[in-house]
């Protein structure tokens, strides 16, 4: 198997503008993605440090040392300034929030959720999910705390600066055009690299091939799933995943392991690829590569690939 000969799409992050990032192959830009976010986000650079992203344009996020474009859902950063921590109360609703934060201080929850966060370094970045119930929630500042965050889920997304006020990042948005090559075809291989995921990024990542007789899609957390029509088994949030249609049956492949089979015959052909809403999120996380073929691979080509 020549990856690079045989697939109709190759996505890894490289370049990008405004609006766009660009695909590996094909060359003419058919393939390239379309990315919109209606505001300003941060992202850490090759160096380490973050930055501010302007308006529309994407983000190659190097947290983990490994260049992601990153994309997440909407979310609000609730306390204010975020640069310096310090002692303050929020209104809280019954639901779950994420509070996290650069340098050696800690954070007392007192009110509507009780515990203690404690840091563990200047560079690093360390939180808690919680329920908290409705009502007013105290965090109280001791030591060095920078680059705080308060935001509702479940999982923490990138630093959102503030001053004097909450503010919000509008969440990104992906898709490509129709790729040629892939136009009405009923055989396909989907594979998606989410290796270098973690944790204190988002976990949490919906995507989807739209298809003539509906949309295929697959979603991975900590215990996620897949779906197509219904349930189609579990994933891993992070690993190597491969989706094979022959225009019968469906197969899905994780970490180099042919996990599940179920019968593709709705599905349809090819149409696009895209984000999708699922649960109010976006497709969101860091993707490492993604390659689209426009045949069914075989078993043992999909397995090397997947393999970690």
């Amino acid at each position: 198997m020549s990856t690079y000969e045989d697939a109709s799409l190759i996505y890894y992050p490289s370049g990008y503008k405004a609006g766009k990032a660009y695909s590996l192959k094909p060359t003419d830009g058919t393939g390239d993605l379309t990315f919109t976010r209606a505001s300003t986000a941060t992202r850490v650079n090759e160096s380490g440090l973050i930055e501010s992203v302007a308006t529309g344009v994407p983000r190659i996020d190097f947290t983990l040392g490994c260049g992601k474009l990153l994309l997440e859902p909407q979310r609000s950063n609730l306390i204010f300034p975020s640069a310096t921590g310090s002692t303050q109360t929020v209104t809280t609703t019954a639901q779950s929030y994420t509070l996290s934060f650069y340098g050696t201080g800690t954070v007392v929850r007192s009110g509507t959720s009780t515990g203690t966060l404690v840091g563990t370094g200047a560079n690093d970045r360390v939180f808690v999910t919680f329920t908290a119930t409705a009502g007013s929630l105290t965090l109280t500042i001791t030591g060095s705390v920078t680059n705080w965050q308060l935001e509702s889920g479940s999982y923490p997304t990138s630093y959102i600066p503030t001053t004097t006020t909450a503010v919000t990042r509008v969440k990104d948005e992906t898709s490509t055009t129709i790729i040629p090559t892939m136009t009405g075809v009923s055989e396909f291989t989907w594979f998606f690299d989410n290796t270098d995921m973690d944790v204190l990024e988002a976990v949490v990542v919906y995507m989807q091939l739209n298809l003539s007789g509906g949309p295929l899609r697959y979603y991975a957390t900590n215990g996620g799933r897949f779906r197509g029509s219904t349930y189609f088994g579990d994933v891993p949030a992070k690993g190597k995943v491969a989706v094979k249609c022959d225009g019968t049956t469906l197969s899905m492949f994780k970490n180099g392991v042919k996990s599940a089979s179920t019968l593709a015959s709705a599905l349809g052909t090819f149409v696009n690829f895209s984000g999708f809403n699922q649960g109010g999120e976006t497709f969101s996380g860091g993707m490492q590569s993604m390659i689209l073929f426009p045949t069914a691979l075989s078993d043992d080509e999909i397995i090397a690939l997947t393999t970690i």
